[in-house]
Parts: structure tokens; C-alpha cells; sequence
């Protein structure tokens, strides 16, 4: 999560990037799944211009409730 003053900077999408980089460059993981909330649209922007393919919507358990989310994935090599 990104404070509201810093929003609209790239910092979550440059943060996303490097994450993704560190891990190709450790080739100990195939794939990287996201599952950002249906209704929230900055990270779901996030994840499709950072490279993920959305695979469709899913129920989510996170805290004791379920959440509709979007379903991301991105294949590391």
C-alpha cells in the first residue's frame, strides 16, 4: 500500500518491477500470482502494466472474509 500523498508517483509499479526482477535473477520461482480486489483499480493497472495476464475473477479468503479479486499471474522465464 502506497500513502495517499505518494499515489500516482510509479512507486508501486517500479517496486513491482524489481520484485520481479529479483526474482528471475534467482530462478527459484516459475510464476508470480497477484490478487488485487476486483474494485481496486490502481493495483489491478498495476499488475497489467507491469507484464501479468489476468486470468479471470476468484474468491479470495483474506482475514476471515471472502474477497472477489482478479486473478493475475506473470511467468518468469
Amino acid at each position: 500500500m502506497i500513502l495517499p500523498e505518494f499515489q500516482n508517483r510509479g512507486i508501486a509499479s517500479q517496486a513491482v518491477r524489481e520484485v520481479l526482477e529479483r526474482a528471475r535473477g534467482a530462478r527459484k520461482f516459475g510464476q508470480i500470482h497477484a490478487f488485487p480486489a476486483v474494485t481496486n483499480g490502481p493495483s489491478n493497472k498495476i499488475c497489467e502494466k507491469t507484464g501479468f495476464t489476468n486470468l479471470g475473477q476468484c474468491e479470495v479468503e483474506f482475514a476471515g472474509r471472502d474477497l472477489r479479486c482478479n486473478h493475475w499471474r506473470i511467468d518468469l522465464f
